[in-house]
């Protein structure tokens, strides 16, 4: 899916491109005086009207000067706005793209019932025409579909966020949420103070300092959301609760090496 979505990626935006171009210096000579163009354009719009046979360009219906006018005044801020967000990876690039893709696929539904019914357009013309419509669907489609992004790969080398004196809320209600998953409501009944204190490190020192911060904030916890369950972890490993303390870094580790004791 992710190859289909960077294809069709590509298609649209070499197809803004060309719109961000086309609509402001051919389009809309059919709705503005020709003297605001110079003459290299006035002339390769006239060739390719007589070239193609494109009798819409040369009488210019009011229904085509109409839509003509919407493509002006809607469909090239679109153009922009949408080559824009598909460049800067923008999450609302589906919303303006299916907007877009919906009010060119409008357009082109009554331009090309007018070609097909009136009788006047070739074969030559309407292969100009046709290819509109694939685009419009092309980016409907794309508005339906789900963003390319890929969220942020979690590897080994991830840094942990260290666990200081600003964070033990979050700390703990993460750690919450995390024992909550194995249907464990987590609650510290006392202070635990590792034996070998010589052998800590600089940041086990920090979090020994502070565990009554942490435990507090257990504790206020475990009054705002009583568990349901009525499971409490009452007994362990007193190296293990300062590793598991730790943002629930390593659940899994928690789940299957913790020894722990419930009742």
């Amino acid at each position: 899916m992710g190859c289909v979505i960077k294809l069709i990626d590509a298609i649209l935006l070499l197809f803004f491109l060309l719109m961000s171009v086309v609509i402001p210096l051919f389009d809309a000579q059919n709705c503005l005086p020709k003297e605001y163009y110079p003459n290299v354009l006035v002339d390769l719009n006239s060739w390719y009207s007589s070239v193609y046979g494109d009798y819409l360009v040369a009488e210019k219906p009011h229904f085509f000067v109409g839509l003509i006018w919407m493509e002006v005044l809607v469909l090239w801020p679109l153009s922009i706005i949408n080559l824009f967000a598909l460049i800067s990876s923008k999450s609302w690039f589906r919303t303006t793209c299916l907007i877009y893709g919906s009010s060119v696929a409008t357009s082109m539904a009554a331009i090309l019932s007018e070609l097909l019914s009136s009788g006047k357009a070739s074969d030559k013309l309407k292969m100009v025409y046709f290819p509109f419509m694939g685009f419009a669907v092309l980016a409907i489609l794309r508005g339906l579909l789900p963003s390319s992004c890929k969220p942020a790969a979690v590897g080994k080398n991830t840094v942990a966020e260290p666990l200081d004196g600003k964070n033990y809320k979050r700390g703990a209600v993460r750690m919450r949420f995390y024992l909550e998953q194995i249907d464990v409501a987590y609650v510290l009944d006392d202070i635990v103070e590792p034996d070998d204190k010589d052998n800590l490190s600089e940041s086990d020192v920090k979090f020994a300092k502070d565990d009554k911060t942490w435990l507090e904030d257990m504790e206020d916890i475990e009054q705002q959301r009583p568990c349901g369950n009525g499971l409490r972890v009452c007994k362990t490993d007193k190296d293990q609760v300062v590793k598991w303390a730790r943002l629930g870094l390593g659940i899994s580790s928690l789940h299957q090496n913790s020894g722990m004791t419930v009742l």
